[in-house]
C-alpha cells in the first residue's frame, strides 16, 4: 500500500513538473526558458552555469529572430511578386475602345466622336529603366574609384563616404538598422549615430572593394516595388571567380534615385546592423547610450587604423 502511494506521489510530481515547463514555455519562449535559469544560477552564484544558460538564450533569440525577418521578407517579396505580375497583366490588356449608342445617320453628325480609354502609361517602365541606369552608373564608379591599388587607405575611405552621401539615402537606412530603437533615441542620439553609422559603412565598403581589381559590374534586371521604386540586381564579373550578385533596392525622391539597401552575395548589411545593434540594446536594458559608447570606440579605432597605413 506504501509503495502504491509512493508511486502515485511520484507521477503526481513528475506531471506537476512537466506543467511547469509547459507553463513556462508558453509563457514566454525557448530563449526566455534559458534567461530565467541564467538569471537563477546568477543569484544562487553558479556563476558558470550562469554564464552558459545566459549564452544558450542569446543564441536561441538570436535563431527566433532570423526567422521572425527571415518570415517578414519572403513574404514582403512574395506581396511584391503578386504586385509586379498584376501589373505586368494590366500592361498587357489591349485598349478598350467605348462605341457611343447607335443612331440615325441624321443624327450622327451631332454626336461626340468615340472615346478611346488609353491603356497605362509606361510610367513604370520609365522607372524600372532609369533606375536600372542609376545603379549602372553607381556600380560604374565605385569600381573604378574604389578598386584602384595606388591610392591610400584614407582616401579609399574618403571616397566611399562620399559615393554613400551622394547615391544613398543614409538616414532612411540609419532609422531602419535602429528599429524600435529609433523612436526612444534623442534627436541627439540619432544625429550622432547616423555619423557614426555613416563611418561604420564607409569603412567596411572601401575595405570590400580593396580587394577587387580588374572587375566589370553589369546590370541583369530590374523589378519595380511601392510607386517609385524598383529593386536592380546587378554582378560582379571576377576574372578567376563566379560572379558576385549585387541587390539594390532604390526610391526615387525628389527626382533623384538613392539607394536605401543593398545586398552582396546575398548578404545585407543595413540587416545585420539591425540584428547586432538590436541584440547589444537589448541586452543592455534597452539604452541607446550603450550602442554609441561603442560605435565612438569602433569609428576612433578605424580612423586611426587608416591614418596609420
Amino acid at each position: 500500500m506504501t509503495t502504491r502511494k509512493t508511486r502515485w506521489l511520484l507521477v503526481g510530481l513528475v506531471c506537476l513538473a512537466a506543467a511547469a515547463v509547459a507553463y513556462a514555455v508558453l509563457q514566454g519562449g525557448p530563449w526566455e526558458t534559458y534567461r530565467a535559469a541564467g538569471d537563477k544560477a546568477y543569484h544562487q552564484g553558479n556563476y558558470p552555469e550562469a554564464e552558459k544558460q545566459l549564452a544558450a538564450a542569446e543564441a536561441k533569440r538570436k535563431a527566433e529572430e532570423e526567422r521572425r525577418l527571415a518570415a517578414a521578407e519572403a513574404k514582403r517579396k512574395a506581396e511584391e511578386e503578386q504586385r509586379l505580375a498584376a501589373t505586368e497583366r494590366k500592361a498587357q490588356e489591349p485598349a478598350k475602345t467605348v462605341t457611343p449608342p447607335q443612331a440615325d445617320v441624321s443624327e450622327r453628325s451631332t454626336q461626340e466622336p468615340a472615346e478611346t480609354v488609353k491603356p497605362p502609361q509606361a510610367g513604370a517602365g520609365n522607372i524600372l529603366l532609369e533606375a536600372g541606369k542609376f545603379v549602372e552608373r553607381l556600380g560604374e564608379k565605385a569600381i573604378a574609384q574604389l578598386t584602384p591599388k595606388d591610392i591610400s587607405e584614407a582616401e579609399r575611405v574618403k571616397r566611399m563616404r562620399a559615393l554613400l552621401n551622394e547615391a544613398f539615402d543614409v538616414p532612411v537606412i540609419g532609422k531602419f538598422v535602429l528599429g524600435v530603437y529609433w523612436r526612444r533615441a534623442t534627436e541627439k542620439q540619432r544625429a550622432e549615430f547616423i555619423e557614426l553609422y555613416e563611418t561604420i559603412v564607409a569603412h567596411s565598403y572601401a575595405g570590400l572593394f580593396k580587394k577587387y581589381s580588374g572587375e566589370a559590374f553589369t546590370v541583369t534586371k530590374e523589378r519595380p516595388v511601392a510607386s517609385d521604386g524598383a529593386i536592380v540586381y546587378g554582378s560582379i564579373t571576377q576574372a578567376g571567380g563566379p560572379p558576385i550578385p549585387v541587390e539594390l533596392r532604390v526610391v526615387r525622391n525628389s527626382h533623384q534615385y538613392k539607394a536605401v539597401d543593398i545586398k552582396v552575395a546575398g548578404v545585407s548589411m543595413p540587416l545585420t546592423h539591425r540584428i547586432e545593434y538590436s541584440s547589444l540594446i537589448r541586452r543592455s536594458g534597452g539604452k541607446v547610450e550603450r550602442l554609441l559608447k561603442g560605435l565612438r570606440k569602433k569609428t576612433a579605432a578605424l580612423e586611426r587604423f587608416v591614418s596609420e597605413q
